[in-house]
């Protein structure tokens, strides 16, 4: 895999994913219509002088966020203490 994973936007900016968060991410993707959502936080950079992202970390659902196939405002609002 390469060092890092790009992705074109429409306004010709770049997101730039490092290929260890990227990894990850594949690991939490929805393939099937019953698969369930699970989230995390990109952490990464904005290049000065440049619309350009980069994604250098992601952090990984804890074992106790539950996953679940709705998403909105409605679950986004919810906190769950582990």
């Amino acid at each position: 895999m390469p060092k890092m994973v790009k992705f074109l936007r429409q306004d010709k900016t770049v997101i730039k994913i490092e290929s260890s968060p990227f990894i990850i991410m594949m690991r939490y993707r929805q393939l099937e219509r019953k698969d369930r959502e699970a989230g995390g936080i990109l952490l990464g950079r904005m290049i000065e002088n440049s619309s350009d992202v980069i994604i250098d970390e992601i952090t990984v659902p804890m074992d106790c966020t539950p996953a679940v196939r709705q998403s909105g405002l409605e679950q986004s609002a919810r906190v769950y203490g582990c």
